[in-house]
């Protein structure tokens, strides 16, 4: 052995010998069987820790609880750092969430956009029509004025042609009458004048109530109580009221229109005129649900029936205009504003049979005009047929 010579050797065998003599009484034993015993492993020497060995154990000590607080460190760092990867995760998610979100966002601006747009350009050809139909409306208007006025010359020269051709004997026009005379002549009786009428004619008012509901409008009362929205200009007449300046719970009165007429003394001085205009408007809306009727069954008017009813009600218009235009005594006026209005009410009902585009606006323009002749002749007749 290599250390068998070093001082500590010999004196840690020195040492043994001693002890082992001091217990017991056996010869000692030569250092060389000592040393060949202690070789061998029989006696155990203690282990002199040397100051090196001392120190570099108290590094590896000082070594191993820094590689362990290390160690423990980093397992806490890789905890947090986990968790901050499984928050980054979930981040992540909701922003990819967020994201599709928002792409479906600018997909319903899009689609928004795109509505809006033809909005635009429906409301820009609504509007184009709607010139185009006042350009039209304004002509049709021109026409009407000027037939009107075509027509009173060309009644008053045939009435004044027959009672000059019998005023000379001739027999050819006994059994003709111009604007039913005899008829008519039944609106004054009693040798009364047109104003002593009027005074006299008093009637209970016939109307029902209505009240302004939210959005409400006088069109829609309009509809609730004549069953067309183009007769709200005989509640505006009748109430006193203008369409924007309605309020919300307001009382709006629908008159009957036999009484309104004839609570203005109009049928009293033009009672054929008054039941023949009211007749062709109550043919015509029936007309009207005859060819809605046509459309949602299988039992389909002919369109000779169609026309036959069409031109009946036309008549009863054409009936009503003339005499309301004839010439009377104590009448002072002439009643163009109405004759016009009857006169594109019943060109209007001859579009309607035709069948031609935009019926519903054409059969909503026959409502305004009948309703505007309503209101023009009951004005007419409470200003005195002035």
């Amino acid at each position: 052995m290599k250390y068998k010579n070093s001082p500590i050797y010999v004196a840690l065998l020195v040492s043994v010998s001693n002890f082992s003599s001091a217990e017991t009484t056996a010869p000692a034993m030569p250092l060389s069987s000592l040393a060949e015993r202690v070789e061998v492993g029989e006696i155990e020497v203690p282990h002199i820790k040397t100051d090196e060995e001392v120190e570099a154990e108290e590094e590896f000590a000082r070594l191993q609880a820094e590689t362990k607080a290390e160690v423990a460190r980093l397992s806490a760092e890789a905890v947090v750092e986990a968790a901050r990867i499984k928050e980054l995760a979930a981040s992540e998610k909701d922003a990819e969430e967020k994201i599709e979100q928002v792409k479906e966002m600018a997909l319903a601006v899009r689609v928004t956009e795109d509505k809006s747009r033809e909005s635009e350009v429906e409301a820009a050809m609504a509007e184009a029509k709607a010139k185009s139909l006042r350009v039209i409306a304004d002509k049709d208007a021109e026409l009407a004025k000027k037939a009107a006025g075509d027509n009173v010359i060309a009644l008053n020269d045939a009435e004044l042609a027959i009672t000059r051709a019998k005023g000379a004997g001739s027999k050819l026009f006994d059994n003709i009458k111009v604007g039913s005379e005899e008829e008519e002549e039944e609106g004054v009786k009693g040798g009364m004048s047109v104003a002593e009428s009027i005074v006299t004619v008093e009637h209970d008012e016939v109307s029902k109530s209505y009240r302004v509901e939210k959005g409400g409008s006088l069109s829609l009362i309009s509809v609730q109580a004549y069953g067309r929205a183009g007769y709200w200009r005989i509640l505006k007449l009748h109430n006193g009221v203008s369409p924007e300046k309605l309020k919300l719970g307001q009382k709006v009165k629908a008159p009957d229109l036999k009484w309104l007429m004839a609570d203005s003394g109009l049928t009293k001085v033009f009672p054929v005129a008054c039941r023949d205009l009211l007749e062709s408007r109550r043919l015509f809306m029936e007309l009207e649900g005859d060819l809605d009727s046509s459309k949602k069954s299988d039992s389909v008017m002919s369109a000779e029936e169609i026309s036959k009813k069409m031109n009946k009600a036309e008549d009863l218009m054409r009936n009503s205009r003339k005499l309301f235009m004839k010439r009377r005594s104590g009448v002072k006026g002439s009643p163009n504003s109405v004759a016009q209005q009857l006169f594109v009410a019943s060109n209007k009902m001859a579009e309607v049979v035709k069948g031609k585009k935009d019926i519903f606006s054409v059969r909503g323009l026959v409502h305004e005009h009948i309703s505007n002749s309503i209101v023009y002749s009951v004005l007419w007749a409470k200003d005195g047929f002035n």
